[in-house]
């Protein structure tokens, strides 16, 4: 629906001009010269294309094509590219890490010392540091050591460098284990010794109490071993108690068959 033509905004200008000229107003407002310069946008009805109103022209083909006449002024192209630096040993250690990805999760030290920047050799697979531990890059560089110094395909260099890869892990968790082995067994002659050291301090204190009371020591003695008579001879009255509720239940019993059997022959 278009705009009430009292307030219709498209013609605000031609009745602002009509107005002035009939001297109706005697100048024009403020705004006239901003309306002008920017007018109100077209009226589109409702239902209408913008495309087909003529609001909004379609683009042509030379128009959307104008940018890509020069393709240098956004994305620069090379006639050659660099060649890809490729080394030896990066195929052993994808590898190695696609059959061991395990090896990714253990914990390295990012810590480096001055032995650490030192040229190692790798004619064995510790790399000359025996206290180190074993990795997928020793594997790597004892690969390439046996290939370059002992001339073996990178395939029998790469068996020969797992099989001594295993071997060393086997051999390290051996010794971790053998030394958390003695570290528990000294752990507990250190408690044992400590627990008799507790003790002889406890009896060498009961000792030094009583050595100043050596009258009372004799009385705590005497009560003690008259103690252990007094619970003997209970323990003796008990059992005798006992032997003769026994002996009471037995005869009950006799007696009780014997008159049972009276009172048959009775009958008979």
């Amino acid at each position: 629906m278009a705009p009430p033509l009292r307030n219709n905004p498209y013609a605000l200008l031609k009745n602002i001009d009509r107005l002035h000229a009939a001297g109706r107003i005697h100048s024009l407002p403020p705004w006239y010269d901003a309306v002008r310069r920017h007018p109100p946008a077209t009226f589109i009805p409702k239902g209408a294309t913008p495309t087909e109103t003529g609001a909004f022209a379609l683009d042509s083909h030379i128009q959307r094509g104008s940018a890509r006449q020069n393709p240098l002024t956004y994305r620069p192209h090379y006639v050659s590219k660099p060649a890809v630096i490729v080394y030896p040993e990066d195929e052993i250690r994808a590898a190695f890490y696609r059959w061991h990805p395990l090896e990714l999760a253990r914990p390295i030290s990012l810590v480096r010392g001055e032995e650490d920047l030192k040229e190692r050799d790798w004619k064995d697979i510790y790399g000359g540091r025996p206290d180190l531990d074993v990795t997928g890059e020793s594997v790597v560089q004892h690969t390439l050591y046996l290939m370059t110094h002992k001339n073996q395909s990178r395939h029998t260099a790469y068996q020969n460098a797992l099989s001594a890869f295993y071997k060393a892990r086997v051999e390290i968790e051996e010794r971790e284990r053998a030394a958390q082995q003695a570290a528990q067994k000294a752990a507990l002659e250190e408690l044992l010794a400590d627990e008799e050291e507790d003790l002889d301090d406890k009896q060498r204190a009961v000792a030094e109490f009583w050595s100043t009371r050596p009258l009372t020591k004799q009385f705590v003695d005497w009560e003690m071993d008259e103690l252990q008579k007094s619970q003997m001879w209970e323990g003796k009255i008990a059992d005798a108690k006992q032997a003769r509720r026994d002996l009471q239940l037995k005869m009950e019993q006799f007696e009780k068959r014997h008159l049972e059997s009276d009172k048959t022959d009775l009958l008979a």
